[in-house]
Protein backbone atom coordinates (compact mmCIF):
# COMPACT_ATOMS: atom_id res chain seq x y z
CA UNK A 1 0.00 0.00 0.00
CA UNK A 2 2.41 2.34 0.86
CA UNK A 3 4.18 1.93 -3.12
CA UNK A 4 1.03 2.60 -4.58
CA UNK A 5 -0.77 4.85 -2.32
CA UNK A 6 -0.19 8.15 -4.44
CA UNK A 7 -0.66 10.13 -1.06
CA UNK A 8 1.14 13.10 -0.40
CA UNK A 9 0.53 12.68 2.92
CA UNK A 10 1.53 9.25 3.39
CA UNK A 11 0.37 6.34 4.96
CA UNK A 12 -0.16 5.40 8.62
CA UNK A 13 0.24 1.47 9.73
CA UNK A 14 -0.75 0.20 13.32
CA UNK A 15 -0.70 -3.16 14.48
CA UNK A 16 -2.24 -4.45 17.80
CA UNK A 17 -1.89 -8.14 19.17
CA UNK A 18 -4.75 -9.19 21.95
CA UNK A 19 -2.80 -12.02 24.21
CA UNK A 20 -6.91 -12.85 25.44
CA UNK A 21 -7.85 -13.93 21.85
CA UNK A 22 -4.52 -14.29 20.36
CA UNK A 23 -5.47 -12.12 17.66
CA UNK A 24 -3.73 -9.91 15.13
CA UNK A 25 -5.35 -6.34 13.94
CA UNK A 26 -3.70 -4.58 11.24
CA UNK A 27 -4.63 -1.28 10.15
CA UNK A 28 -3.19 1.02 7.31
CA UNK A 29 -4.66 4.54 5.79
CA UNK A 30 -3.56 6.23 3.05
CA UNK A 31 -4.92 9.47 1.78
CA UNK A 32 -4.54 8.68 -1.53
CA UNK A 33 -6.67 8.54 -4.74
CA UNK A 34 -8.95 5.48 -3.35
CA UNK A 35 -9.29 2.35 -4.74
CA UNK A 36 -12.45 3.29 -6.65
CA UNK A 37 -10.83 6.14 -8.72
CA UNK A 38 -7.37 4.14 -9.06
CA UNK A 39 -9.39 1.09 -10.35
CA UNK A 40 -11.69 3.59 -13.33
CA UNK A 41 -9.16 5.56 -13.93
CA UNK A 42 -6.91 2.08 -14.81
CA UNK A 43 -9.07 0.77 -17.88
CA UNK A 44 -10.89 -1.36 -16.29
CA UNK A 45 -13.58 -0.82 -18.56
CA UNK A 46 -16.83 -3.28 -17.06
CA UNK A 47 -16.22 -1.16 -13.58
CA UNK A 48 -16.90 2.41 -14.74
CA UNK A 49 -20.80 2.23 -13.81
CA UNK A 50 -20.36 0.56 -10.98
CA UNK A 51 -20.79 1.87 -6.89
CA UNK A 52 -17.36 2.00 -5.00
CA UNK A 53 -18.55 -0.52 -2.52
CA UNK A 54 -19.19 -2.82 -6.26
CA UNK A 55 -15.61 -1.76 -7.12
CA UNK A 56 -13.86 -2.34 -3.89
CA UNK A 57 -15.90 -6.09 -3.81
CA UNK A 58 -13.98 -6.36 -7.55
CA UNK A 59 -10.26 -5.47 -6.50
CA UNK A 60 -10.43 -7.90 -3.86
CA UNK A 61 -12.09 -10.84 -5.43
CA UNK A 62 -11.12 -10.52 -9.27
CA UNK A 63 -8.04 -12.45 -10.11
CA UNK A 64 -4.94 -10.49 -11.35
CA UNK A 65 -7.14 -7.24 -11.08
CA UNK A 66 -4.68 -4.40 -10.26
CA UNK A 67 -4.54 -0.86 -10.22
CA UNK A 68 -0.78 -0.14 -10.84
CA UNK A 69 0.18 1.21 -14.15
CA UNK A 70 1.83 -1.02 -16.30
CA UNK A 71 1.95 -4.20 -14.47
CA UNK A 72 0.57 -6.90 -14.71
CA UNK A 73 -1.82 -9.09 -12.33
CA UNK A 74 -2.09 -7.81 -8.69
CA UNK A 75 -2.54 -10.28 -5.51
CA UNK A 76 -2.12 -8.06 -3.05
CA UNK A 77 -5.62 -7.44 -1.75
CA UNK A 78 -7.08 -10.70 -2.97
CA UNK A 79 -4.53 -12.89 -1.28
CA UNK A 80 -5.22 -11.14 2.43
CA UNK A 81 -9.02 -11.54 1.76
CA UNK A 82 -8.58 -15.69 1.23
CA UNK A 83 -5.99 -15.69 3.92
CA UNK A 84 -8.18 -13.67 6.87
CA UNK A 85 -10.95 -15.42 5.38
CA UNK A 86 -9.42 -18.98 5.69
CA UNK A 87 -8.43 -17.85 9.47
CA UNK A 88 -11.69 -17.18 10.33
CA UNK A 89 -11.00 -13.27 10.41
CA UNK A 90 -12.85 -9.84 9.76
CA UNK A 91 -11.37 -7.45 6.21
CA UNK A 92 -12.73 -3.97 6.35
CA UNK A 93 -11.83 -1.37 3.73
CA UNK A 94 -12.97 1.91 3.45
CA UNK A 95 -12.91 4.28 0.28
CA UNK A 96 -14.45 7.24 -1.16
CA UNK A 97 -17.55 6.88 0.94
CA UNK A 98 -18.13 2.89 1.28
CA UNK A 99 -17.20 0.47 3.33
CA UNK A 100 -17.01 -3.40 2.85
CA UNK A 101 -16.14 -5.81 5.44
CA UNK A 102 -15.60 -9.21 4.75
CA UNK A 103 -16.59 -11.51 8.42
CA UNK A 104 -15.34 -14.94 7.34
CA UNK A 105 -16.54 -15.24 3.82
CA UNK A 106 -19.98 -13.23 5.18
CA UNK A 107 -19.95 -9.90 2.78
CA UNK A 108 -21.75 -6.82 4.28
CA UNK A 109 -21.93 -3.36 2.74
CA UNK A 110 -22.85 0.13 4.08
CA UNK A 111 -22.29 3.74 3.46
CA UNK A 112 -19.62 5.66 4.91
CA UNK A 113 -18.65 9.16 5.58
CA UNK A 114 -16.59 10.53 2.57
CA UNK A 115 -12.96 9.44 2.35
CA UNK A 116 -10.86 10.15 0.14
CA UNK A 117 -8.20 7.62 0.26
CA UNK A 118 -8.46 4.18 1.44
CA UNK A 119 -8.29 2.44 4.99
CA UNK A 120 -7.40 -1.09 5.31
CA UNK A 121 -8.50 -3.27 8.61
CA UNK A 122 -7.31 -6.34 9.10
CA UNK A 123 -8.02 -8.96 12.39
CA UNK A 124 -7.07 -12.67 12.14
CA UNK A 125 -4.95 -15.30 14.22
CA UNK A 126 -2.38 -15.57 12.97
CA UNK A 127 -2.00 -18.97 15.59
CA UNK A 128 -4.87 -21.02 13.86
CA UNK A 129 -4.68 -24.62 13.15
CA UNK A 130 -5.67 -25.03 9.25
CA UNK A 131 -6.49 -28.13 7.90
CA UNK A 132 -3.95 -30.08 5.97
CA UNK A 133 -5.33 -29.81 2.63
CA UNK A 134 -1.70 -31.47 0.93
CA UNK A 135 -1.91 -34.72 -0.58
CA UNK A 136 -1.10 -38.00 1.04
CA UNK A 137 1.70 -39.61 -0.79
CA UNK A 138 2.70 -42.35 1.50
Amino acid sequence: MFEWGQSPVGCVAMTRYFKKTRSVRLAVVDRGIGIPAQLRRSRVGDLHREDNAQVIREAVMRPRLTSRLNRVGGLGLKTIRETVCERGGNLTIISLGAKVCWRGERLQTAPSPPFRGTAIEIDFRPELELPDTSPNLF
